[in-house]
């Protein structure tokens, strides 16, 4: 076994020398499968990840990898594997410069694969075997957005690369110009997942959204308008450099400012700048692996006074790129202009002026105070004279519900029975405790209006002997909803007087609570004869006169909130609808 564990080290390392050129520069993915996994360094607790290459003749070599036995893991320290799935992947041998990069996904990271030549890639998953194939699935995303390949099970096991036993088959896949999301895992157990981003995009001219500067401003910091800079600086003689960034700003004017990329989680950046001061010229690399969106040019690179140009790139030689796959940004630092030069006037001719426009803008604002404050009088003056004509609306309702009640107890006395008017001496008394406990609210629960309105036709079913029922198809529970005080008590007593109170027990009223988008709806209907063309206002009560105009005062109290009712005829019957526009927003 040892001997076998010596024989691919040095495969590997062999391998390795293979996939550099003569130079040094170049990198071939060679005859490889890549596999990642996780190192402890025991001596110094240091966490790290690791990518293992191992040959495609001997594929099983992986699991030594991983053996606690191995004197590379003890000389190196605690290795492990990423995932229990051990996934691995392989590109084209002669694949000349891929890039490989960590893509957050969710609570797991994925390695990403760029593949400039557009070749294809395998993917395969040593972890998966005959007793445990069930147990896992797979898919496939296009594009970070559409899913080619649902949730499925594994397609299968195979046994090549040298391997000794079955394992995972994913596939090998395909899509030039596009990004394929790979993704293994456990059906049982969401931590135990892995998965493969492969890119196939073409190089492309880094993308800029936008340039944040940091420095003297009245804020400390501004953005950079990109297409305004563009239309203001660049060259009309240079067409050919139109697309290209160019600046200009005072020594210690800027401190540092940020490079905001589009997303470009597969393919790093290099950055270089190319200063030229004092006829001087000199090329430095800033970034050399730039995986995030947003990268820093600090203040180091912006003390001297001279012409600079930004580059970027993906990461690779510098040179080698052509026009259209670079940024550049070219930008100017002149020496600082002193206020008199830079305004053209002193500080003793501002003065005046300054002070001048002090003195106007400041009456100015005093005045629009004054208004300000006199219109907020007004206002406050009319709510309140809104609220005093309320209070004598609901000072009206209140004692004529009271005096219909009396006028029910003594017809039921008059009758002789003694009994009902009892009981609804009883419901009354109760019912009159619940109005004058609300009778300092304005506003109140839906769920109590109801359960007022129920207590009052079950007072007024004891004289009758009508039937009734509340609907309630609200999406809200009723307790979560405010309505005025004793808002519907008036409709339902005119149902009781005006439409089913000669019906008897053939009488039938209907409370329905039910919304509409953000609209409350309130319906009473009756099974009453209905009114007659021309006479809504007579076949209606005193109450719903006062009822009408405290909606009215409603109304103006809270335009936003707008109270409408409907009186309809049902035929028979009557329908009274009030809809309170946008209450539930």
């Amino acid at each position: 076994m040892k001997k076998q564990i010596l024989f691919g080290i040095l495969f590997l390392l062999f391998t390795n020398l293979l996939a550099q050129d003569k130079e040094g520069n170049d990198y071939f993915f060679g005859d490889n499968f890549h596999f990642h996994g996780n190192r402890t360094d025991l001596r110094m607790m240091h966490y790290s990840s690791l990518t293992f290459q191992i040959s495609d003749k001997r594929i099983w070599t992986v699991f030594d990898s991983f053996d606690p036995e191995n004197k590379f893991n003890a000389d190196y320290g605690k290795i492990t594997p990423k995932s229990k799935i051990l996934l691995g992947i392989k590109l084209t041998p002669t694949l000349k410069n891929y890039f490989t990069a960590e893509v957050p996904n969710f609570s797991k990271f994925y390695y990403s694969y760029l593949i400039p030549d557009s070749s294809e890639a395998t993917v395969v998953a040593m972890g998966i075997n005959s007793s445990n194939i069930a147990d896992y699935q797979y898919r496939m995303v296009l594009d970070d957005s559409l899913e080619i390949q649902k949730w499925s099970h594994i397609p299968g096991l195979e046994m090549k690369y040298g391997a000794r036993k079955p394992y995972g088959k994913i596939g090998t896949f395909r899509f030039p110009g596009r990004k394929l999301l790979v993704e293994v895992a456990h059906k049982d157990s969401i931590w135990i997942r892995d998965g493969y981003i492969m890119d196939w995009t073409r190089r492309i001219k880094p993308p800029i959204e936008q340039i944040i500067v940091r420095g003297a401003s009245t804020y400390g910091y501004y953005g950079l308008n990109l297409d305004s800079l563009r239309r203001t600086n660049h060259g009309i003689d240079s067409p050919t450099n139109s697309d290209i960034i160019k600046w200009t700003f005072e020594k210690d004017s800027v401190q540092e400012f940020d490079l905001c990329f589009a997303q470009h989680e597969t393919r790093p950046y290099s950055i270089y700048l190319i200063k030229d001061i004092q006829n001087k010229r000199d090329t430095i690399r800033i970034a050399w692996w730039e995986i995030g969106n947003r990268f820093t040019v600090e203040n180091k690179y912006l003390k001297d006074v001279g012409q600079y140009t930004l580059f970027i790139q993906q990461t690779g030689t510098f040179g080698e790129f052509s026009k259209d796959e670079m940024t550049q940004i070219d930008f100017k630092i002149v020496e600082s202009l002193s206020t008199d030069v830079r305004n053209g006037y002193t500080p003793k001719q501002i003065l005046p002026f300054a002070l001048g426009m002090l003195t106007i803008v400041g009456l100015g604002f005093i005045a629009y105070r004054l208004r300000v404050r006199r219109n907020l009088k007004m206002v406050e003056r009319d709510r309140k004279l809104l609220a005093i004509q309320m209070q004598g609306i609901r000072s009206q309702l209140n004692p004529h519900f009271m005096f219909n009640s009396i006028n029910s107890i003594q017809n039921l006395i008059q009758k002789g029975d003694i009994s009902a008017a009892k009981n609804y001496l009883q419901t009354f008394s109760s019912l009159t405790r619940e109005v004058l406990e609300d009778s300092e609210k304005e506003m109140h629960s839906l769920s109590a209006e109801l359960k007022l309105t129920r207590d009052y036709l079950i007072m007024e079913q004891l004289r009758f002997g009508f039937s009734y029922q509340i609907k309630q198809e609200l999406d809200l529970h009723t307790d979560n909803v405010d309505i005025p005080v004793m808002f519907l008590q008036p409709f339902v007593e005119n149902a009781v007087k005006h439409g089913v109170s000669n019906l008897l027990d053939r009488g039938s009223i209907a409370i329905t609570v039910s919304n509409r988008d953000n609209d409350l709806i309130l319906e009473v209907t009756d099974n009453g004869q209905g009114m007659k063309a021309g006479v809504e206002e007579s076949a209606t009560g005193y109450g719903i006169k006062l009822s009408k105009k405290r909606i009215a005062l409603l109304n103006q109290l809270n335009p936003q909130n707008r109270i409408d009712m409907e009186l309809l005829n049902d035929q028979p019957g009557t329908i009274v609808r009030i809809t309170f526009v946008d209450w539930l927003n």
